[in-house]
């Protein structure tokens, strides 16, 4: 894609993409807080190096990620591994990263609608560690898998 046209995407996408940012973190997020495209492809390349161990991976009912028991499993991965993370959305790779935050900033109870592609990725700072949150609906339920790999939270049980 040549200059011109990723702007015009960038300016196509960037108001939902904050809005949706916002949500997913819970407070108004500004375009200031992004990193810039090249920055966002540049971690984009290392994180795809890093070789991770196989990943475990379960589903849930959708509405059970806003339970304790969900809510545990978070503060478990945060403690494994406490660094920032990196919140990968469909528009982050047009409109750029969110800055680092603390895992325990994002709002596990994002509304089902939220994303049209249904899916988030989370990863470390460091690169270490990734979650997966790939949701849909099937046979008129909303269900969410979960898919959880890397160094500390790899060994983190549900």
């Amino acid at each position: 894609m040549n200059e011109r046209a990723e702007r015009f995407v960038y300016l196509r996408n960037l108001r939902g993409h904050l809005r949706e940012l916002s949500v997913l973190v819970g407070r108004p997020v500004g375009k200031d807080e992004l990193l810039t495209i090249p920055e966002t492809r540049a971690i984009r390349a290392r994180s795809k190096h890093v070789v991770r161990p196989a990943p475990t991976v379960f589903e849930i009912p959708f509405e059970e990620r806003g339970g304790n028991r969900f809510a545990s499993f978070m503060a478990r991965l945060a403690a494994a591994n406490p660094s920032n993370v990196y919140l990968w959305t469909g528009t982050t790779i047009d409109c750029g990263l969110l800055q680092g935050f603390p895992l325990m900033e994002f709002r596990v109870t994002f509304p089902f609608e939220l994303s049209p592609n249904g899916i988030y990725s989370i990863v470390t700072t460091d690169l270490l560690d990734r979650l997966v949150l790939d949701y849909e609906n099937r046979d008129g339920q909303q269900w969410i898998e979960v898919e959880v790999s890397g160094e500390h939270w790899g060994e983190v049980v549900y």
